[in-house]
């Protein structure tokens, strides 16, 4: 058995652990809307429990195998969306594979505060203990998130946007795709994909400037290796035994509900119609400098630091744009992730309303952006 100190890994010529596509063949980009459907009793009782698996009450992330019954609500919900998105018929009993799962409650008073707290930076889901000792970069073969509510800022995922095992930024072009928190919408996408929900990115306006809560539950999926420091989830429930809360997943692609039902022998609710995403574009080279802004973010992901810049459409008009679209996708080359030293990171980020459109270009083609 591998202990801590060691490390023994297969990965294949895209970064992923070898032999995982198998269990996942489909690791594209998706959002689905309503899949989570909870009455409101279900769903008070499952964001209380929410509270028991993030920060502070929790330090990390939790582990549960894919061959091993759940012990409480969170688990069940972490096996259900593991078996979601596997084949378990590409999947033997002792299989290394299972479910990396936590909680976020972010609260606004504690982000106003600042410091961080609740602010869900830029990164990359990968082992964390295996890059801290290594610094080796395994990311799991599959990232998904689940929202339990409708505030807070949207889920940006990068698409293109990887490091190789030894923390080096792929040059490709890029996008974004922006997913606003609505109660059981389930986003799934490449694990190795940059990712991040930044307060910054639509800072709160209206009823949101006030008290609100972002709720998600994560599960990242791991097929052929076990992420260190992860461990089961010990602490007790706080529902009564006969809270039960019942997991109905919405599923609407046939072959994903027939993998569901091979995994837990039993009926899975399938819509008659499918839900299909309302998605909508922004090419910012089609509007003007006062329709926009550029963000600029800190990476600190590899050993290098980095800075990507996202070019965004005014608050007023993405809120718009959000409200009305499950995905919103930022087309590039509105985008760009460069090396920067820290005083060009602080600098830059000072300055980043002063940053000229052809500093982002030039950033996009793998040159340094120059001071502002």
């Amino acid at each position: 058995m591998e202990s801590e100190d060691e490390l023994c890994v297969c990965l294949d010529a895209d970064g992923r652990v070898h032999g995982s596509h198998a269990a996942c063949p489909d690791a594209s980009f998706r959002v689905f809307d309503r899949l989570l459907s909870l009455r409101p009793a279900a769903l008070h009782a499952l964001r209380r429990e929410c509270l028991l698996a993030s920060w502070p009450l929790a330090a990390g992330s939790f582990w549960l195998h894919h061959a091993q019954p759940p012990r409480g609500p969170l688990e069940a919900l972490a096996r259900r969306i593991f078996e979601l998105h596997t084949d378990s018929a590409a999947l033997d009993r002792e299989a290394t594979a299972g479910a990396e799962w936590w909680a976020n409650v972010s609260r606004s008073e504690a982000m106003a505060r600042g410091g961080g707290y609740g602010d869900i930076a830029f990164h990359f889901d990968k082992d964390e203990g295996a890059h801290e000792a290594h610094g080796l970069i395994i990311h799991p073969v599959l990232s998904t998130v689940t929202y339990l509510s409708d505030s807070g800022a949207p889920t940006v995922v990068v698409s293109d946007a990887t490091v190789s095992p030894v923390g080096e930024y792929s040059a490709c072009r890029m996008s974004a795709h922006l997913v606003p928190p609505r109660v059981g919408r389930h986003l799934r996408f490449d694990g190795r994909l940059l990712h991040g929900a930044p307060r910054s990115i639509l800072p709160p306006a209206g009823e949101e400037a006030g008290s609100y809560e972002r709720v998600t539950f994560c599960v990242n999926i791991w097929v052929g290796h076990k992420p260190r420091r992860c461990g089961p989830f010990t602490t007790p429930s706080s529902l009564a035994p006969t809270d039960h809360i019942d997991f109905r997943l919405r599923q609407t692609d046939p072959n994903m509900a027939l993998n569901a039902l091979k995994a837990q022998g039993r009926t899975v609710h399938i819509s008659p119609k499918e839900s299909r995403p309302r998605s909508a574009r922004v090419n910012q080279s089609e509007s003007s400098p006062q329709q926009h802004r550029i963000e600029c973010f800190e990476l600190h992901q590899t050993s290098q630091p980095h800075t990507l810049f996202l070019a965004l459409p005014n608050e007023s008009t993405l809120r718009r744009a959000l409200g009305n679209a499950t995905v919103l996708t930022i087309a590039s080359p509105s985008i760009a992730v460069c090396k920067t030293s820290s005083s060009d990171e602080s600098h830059l980020k000072s300055k980043r309303e002063e940053l000229p459109a052809d500093e982002l270009s030039n950033c996009k083609r793998g040159k340094r952006a120059p001071r502002p």
